[in-house]
């Protein structure tokens, strides 16, 4: 028994090494045969059948497994693109807030300024026209022209023809470069 026993053993060698030899060569490849054979039988053709779908399906989880990976990097790149652009928001609505406090004030200061105008042209407007030109003779031609602008127009010519020709011309032109503000 022992004989043949080894016999057996030195035969299942002899032929693996065949097989071996034959599929290395390529002149007879054992899994093809083996699948070939297998398909021949309805339970393992299923179970193979099966064995290909889950193969099937692991590579295309693993290939949905990586376009999820890459839609997270994303998501997460467009999130702190959000965030930073949030925060470019919030600068911009600080310095937005900063720029409209500063136009209230501006807005607050020329109101106080036109109204002081007002009423020191009521005050000129009331004065005898020489006297109110020898006073504004002293001041800056700009605030001249505002106070007359705002006087009515008989006034401010009356005031006007006080003034010496040279000093008239400069308000002239300061006028009329006014009215084009």
């Amino acid at each position: 028994m022992k004989n043949f026993i080894s016999i057996v053993l030195i035969l299942i060698i002899i032929t693996s090494m065949v097989l071996a030899i034959l599929h290395v060569t390529g002149i007879f490849v054992v899994t093809d045969y083996i699948l070939s054979k297998a398909k021949e039988n309805p339970k393992l053709a299923e179970w193979l059948k099966t064995h290909e779908e889950v193969v099937a399906m692991s590579t295309t989880i693993n290939e949905l497994n990586n376009t999820i990976a890459d839609k997270d990097r994303k998501i997460e790149e467009l999130l702190n693109q959000i965030k930073r652009l949030e925060k470019e928001i919030e600068k911009k609505d600080g310095e937005i807030k900063k720029f409209k406090e500063q136009l209230t004030s501006l807005e607050n200061k020329l109101t106080e300024h036109n109204l002081r105008i007002k009423e020191m042209s009521d005050i000129y407007g009331q004065m005898e026209p020489k006297k109110a030109a020898e006073i504004l003779q002293g001041l800056d031609n700009e605030l001249i022209v505002q106070i007359l602008k705002t006087l009515k127009k008989d006034n401010a010519a009356e005031i006007f023809s006080f003034f010496s020709p040279s000093r008239a011309a400069e308000i002239t032109k300061k006028y009329t470069l006014w009215e084009k503000k």
